[in-house]
């Protein structure tokens, strides 16, 4: 059983924010079989992607929520993004999350919260995951010198061209 104020992330127990009125001691828990990466490539979607649940204070989940919306954000962390689906709608007591990516600075620590408002009330439960970002796949690449012009076909070139490779964390 959890307790109150924590999120389970596969094994994991955070700390839980809400708001400072909330009366409710339900916790938002992360049902993912296998714990959240916490390094990500920028751009790449997050594996496995997030798929929260809603845990009782007296223990088990509560799958008669059928309404209402999870959000993700960047708290804290410039020059970050989230794209994908930053929002994911309760069915059978679930929100699962799909094609949320993080792209920023490669090197750079990121937290993001998971934020769901409880329909009987205005109480928000939320929990956190941090991320470090890391140089994403190349996105692009850039001739920096151009070879001299008249070069002939089979011969060596007289300058060397340069070729500068992009990611989405740079």
């Amino acid at each position: 059983m959890l307790a109150s104020g924590s999120l389970l992330v596969s094994g994991l127990v955070l700390g839980v924010a809400s708001s400072a009125s909330a009366t409710t001691t339900d916790t938002l828990v992360v049902t993912n079989s296998a714990q959240l990466q916490t390094s990500v490539a920028s751009g790449a979607a997050l594996s496995p992607q997030p798929s929260l649940q809603v845990a009782l204070s007296g223990g088990g989940a509560d799958t008669s929520i059928s309404s209402g919306t999870a959000t993700a954000a960047i708290t804290s962390g410039t020059g970050g993004t989230l794209t994908g689906a930053t929002s994911a709608t309760f069915a059978s007591g679930v929100a699962s999350f799909s094609a949320l990516a993080i792209s920023g600075v490669a090197g750079r620590n990121y937290t993001i919260t998971f934020s769901y408002t409880m329909p009987s009330s205005t109480d928000v439960i939320s929990a956190t995951a941090s991320f470090t970002v890391t140089v994403g796949a190349a996105t692009q690449l850039a001739i920096t010198t151009q070879p001299a012009s008249g070069e002939i076909s089979g011969v060596a070139l007289s300058g060397s061209p340069a070729v500068q490779v992009g990611s989405s964390g740079r």
